[in-house]
């Protein structure tokens, strides 16, 4: 998706919408127009895109319009995103998007969610609003939209064997610098593809990154990335090639592009096939980089910052000791116990 377009929708086909009506087209238009001029990154707008366009292909069937639709319909929505197996963040994320769209468009919440909804605070104040354009405001999300209970996962990070396995399949210095990157850094798939040459300082170890929401964060590089990373640079890394991206094609008709989201997503497709690690992902490698810098005894804090989350929660999810550490622990605090008590309660 390219930043520079106004209209998002002629990039993203708005024509696969063609059932609907132009009003609501129009509508959608103007939503993801006011998305990209309030700063959203592609990534979020191209997924905004993809929630309607699972909402309104299930949504065609229903002898209803848009606008009177009601808590009810939601609930059917739910039930057909379980039948196809859709993961619960997935579907509470389309019903978030569909929610804050019907508030862009009819300047209400859709009716009914309270009766099935966590009731709460409904702050109604006003995100935004731009008259330039002719867009609606948007109201800060409210408390009681209807949500799908969601059982927070356990990721669990790469063993030692495992990472050994992997790296071994790695045949050019790009790919061990992407990788080091996440495991190193603990840097998101996003982040890696859309690091900049001018965002590297050799002079002081660091890289800035720019995250979710476009949030900047200064990092450092551990020696181990800053020397594959270096290779890279120096030897391998097309230099005929205009690109600002430090990670880009290296062989066929688009050597020297920027690495993009599918050439990311094919190189650890055939990775994991060739090592038979097969969980491994750019997501669990970040995963890996959290749990080894919480053993060490990194303070969360710190280790948010790394992160780039804005929430301490969410990095405490990240966290997962495994059954030894949880055991070594244990003992270590019971001997503490007992140290405390001596023999007097035994």
């Amino acid at each position: 998706m390219q930043s520079d377009k106004t209209h998002l929708i002629k990039y993203i086909k708005i024509d696969s919408f063609a059932w609907l009506p132009k009003k609501t087209t129009d509508d959608i238009d103007n939503f993801l127009t006011l998305c990209q001029a309030r700063g959203y990154s592609d990534d979020t707008i191209r997924a905004y895109f993809y929630d309607f366009l699972y909402f309104f292909r299930w949504f065609k069937t229903k002898k209803t319009t848009f606008k009177n639709i009601t808590a009810k319909n939601l609930v059917a929505f739910i039930k057909h995103q379980n039948e196809i197996m859709a993961a619960t963040a997935s579907i509470n994320r389309r019903l978030t998007t569909i929610d804050q769209f019907y508030r862009f468009c009819f300047g209400e919440n859709i009716p009914g969610q309270n009766n099935f909804a966590h009731s709460g605070k409904n702050n109604n104040q006003f995100l935004t609003y731009d008259s330039s354009i002719g867009i609606h405001m948007i109201k800060r999300r409210s408390n009681s939209i209807l949500k799908v209970k969601q059982v927070q996962k356990i990721i669990i990070p790469l063993e030692a064997s495992d990472l050994a396995k992997f790296v071994r399949t790695l045949t050019t210095r790009r790919d061990i610098a992407i990788v080091y990157m996440m495991l190193f850094s603990g840097l998101r798939s996003s982040e890696v593809i859309g690091l900049k040459i001018e965002n590297i300082n050799q002079l002081n170890s660091t890289m800035l990154i720019f995250g979710k929401g476009k949030k900047e964060r200064l990092i450092p590089m551990a020696p181990q990335l800053e020397y594959a990373l270096n290779r890279y640079l120096d030897t391998e890394r097309p230099v005929i090639s205009k690109s600002k991206n430090v990670f880009l094609a290296l062989k066929g008709p688009k050597r020297g592009n920027p690495l993009t989201r599918e050439g990311l997503r094919s190189l650890f497709r055939y990775k994991r096939a060739t090592s038979g690690v097969t969980n491994a992902n750019p997501h669990r490698f970040r995963h890996t980089f959290a749990r080894n810098m919480a053993a060490t005894g990194m303070s969360l804090p710190v280790l948010q910052r790394l992160l780039g989350h804005a929430d301490h929660r969410t990095v405490i999810r990240y966290i997962n000791m495994s059954q030894m550490d949880l055991q070594q622990e244990f003992i270590a605090a019971i001997d503490k116990i007992e140290k405390k008590y001596g023999k007097s309660i035994l």
